[in-house]
C-alpha cells in the first residue's frame, strides 16, 4: 500500500515524518479531511477561533504534494 504524509500548515508548520499507509488517494483525501476537521474543532475549543486558511498538505512517498485540504474546506459556516 502507498504511504501518504499529512503536513500541517498553520501558525507553526508540522511535517509528518512517519506517514500512513492507505489504500489510495481517495482514502488519503478522507483522512486529511478528518484531520482538518478535528484540528479546526480543537482550535475553536482552545482559542474560540479558527483560521480557515490553515491546511493539511498531503504528500506521497516521493515528497510530492498531491493536494491540500484547508480547514475552511471541511466546515460549513452558518450565520
Amino acid at each position: 500500500m502507498p504511504r501518504y504524509f499529512f503536513h500541517l500548515i498553520n501558525d507553526i508548520n508540522a511535517t509528518d515524518e512517519e506517514g500512513q499507509e492507505l489504500s489510495g488517494p481517495e482514502a488519503a483525501r478522507a483522512q486529511a479531511r478528518g484531520y482538518a476537521l478535528a484540528m479546526a474543532a480543537q482550535s475553536v475549543i482552545e482559542y474560540s477561533r479558527v483560521d480557515l486558511s490553515h491546511r493539511i498538505d498531503v504528500a506521497d512517498q516521493s515528497g510530492e504534494i498531491l493536494f491540500s485540504t484547508k480547514f475552511g474546506d471541511v466546515l460549513e459556516i452558518v450565520t
